[in-house]
């Protein structure tokens, strides 16, 4: 039997813990144990964290809120989170402790990278990476492909140097690709309320048959008649700095200001409305955030919406819904197509709907035996 322990954030009733990121390893608990894999959590560093064979260690661990989390009475990593995070220096003494160390980077884009840890870990991995490794080696502005072609394109920013470490083609192999976050089963909060929400997340810490739990998720909404043509909210507050991540959102909303009533979607909305007005749009217009994989696709394809997205052809990811034409219809970063692939969709019912019905099968597939294959060959890799 191969113990692993994980480190992440969050108590038990954290909704990211049961039904965000780690859900899958929770689903899959009872098949898992049959084939020689235990889980345990913890959400402090504790002695016993590191007996085990094979520590999961989530990097936002250290990132958020760090200054008020108790880490361990030792205090052992105390000191290189105090003030700037030392990622190399925690990385080299958690590995003391155990030499299986498997660090999960969870930040947003497939190019901001902790490649300083990887001297001292067994495995480094992402939930999305570039397909062609030598963009790690190469200097990219704010460490991010399309703030790199944005900056060079249009001189956003001022040019600056960053500092970050390039990929040494001699630890290539420890990087690995994991899952993204359209592993979330996301709470059907259409059907159920807030407080179905508390009792279900609760029933999580006592509840042995946990995938009874899974009957809250959002399930896939039918595809059918939209009243609405074109779905598009983003967060796009007016940012001083880092110009160069945020313009591809800028230039969107203002290009669809041009020909598109977008009103309904200024106010602020919960969360109920906001997947109600997505599941009654014909297609959702998306942009990159922080990074090139956000919630708001994976939320369409449940919803039963079409959409339209960035080209994500240099990358690679899993759970894959970014399939150019069969899944989705892309733009690319200058935007020369993004009408012309918006009126594809909305004059073309069948492929819209074919497309869903094509993103609606591949997140299917997460929680049954492709799924189940996914993890047991990415523990496998671990040895």
């Amino acid at each position: 039997m191969k113990k692993i322990n994980i480190l992440s954030r969050g108590n038990k009733l954290k909704w990211g813990y049961n039904f965000g990121y780690w859900s899958l390893l929770n689903f899959f608990k009872d098949e898992l144990f049959e084939l020689g894999y235990t889980f345990n959590f913890y959400n402090k560093l504790k002695p016993d964290f590191f007996d085990c064979d094979y520590t999961f260690v989530n990097n936002k661990f250290f990132t958020d809120n760090y200054k008020f989390r108790l880490l361990d009475k030792s205090n052992f990593l105390k000191k290189f989170i105090s003030n700037k995070i030392e990622f190399k220096k925690i990385a080299e003494n958690l590995s003391k402790k155990n030499k299986n160390l498997i660090w999960f980077d969870l930040t947003d884009s497939a190019g901001t990278t902790q490649f300083e840890v990887l001297p001292f870990v067994k495995r480094y991995v992402k939930g999305q990476l570039y397909k062609d490794k030598d963009l790690y080696r190469e200097n990219l502005f704010r460490n991010r492909y399309f703030s790199d072609y944005y900056q060079k394109k249009f001189k956003i920013e001022k040019d600056i140097k960053f500092n970050f470490c390039k990929l040494d083609a001699n630890y290539q192999k420890k990087v690995n690709l994991g899952w993204n976050l359209g592993v979330g089963n996301f709470f059907d909060i259409i059907n159920y309320g807030n407080y179905d929400k508390l009792i279900c997340l609760s029933k999580f810490i006592f509840l042995k048959n946990k995938k009874k739990l899974f009957n809250y998720s959002l399930g896939n909404k039918k595809i059918g008649n939209k009243r609405l043509d074109l779905f598009f909210k983003l967060s796009n507050r007016k940012r001083d700095e880092k110009k160069s991540i945020h313009y591809q959102r800028q230039q969107v909303e203002s290009l669809l200001n041009k020909k598109y009533d977008l009103s309904i979607f200024k106010n602020k909305m919960s969360h109920k409305d906001y997947l109600t007005n997505l599941m009654n749009s014909k297609i959702s217009v998306g942009c990159f955030g922080w990074g090139e994989i956000c919630y708001r696709e994976f939320e369409a394809t449940k919803m039963g919406t079409a959409f339209v997205y960035p080209n994500l052809h240099y990358i690679e990811t899993w759970p894959d819904i970014f399939i150019e034409g069969k899944t989705y219809k892309s733009y690319e970063l200058d935007f020369s197509n993004l009408q012309e692939s918006i009126d594809f969709l909305l004059d073309n019912k069948s492929r819209r709907e074919e497309m869903v019905y094509n993103s609606q099968l591949i997140l299917n597939g997460v929680y049954s035996n492709s799924g189940l294959n996914y993890i047991i060959k990415f523990l496998k890799n671990l040895d």
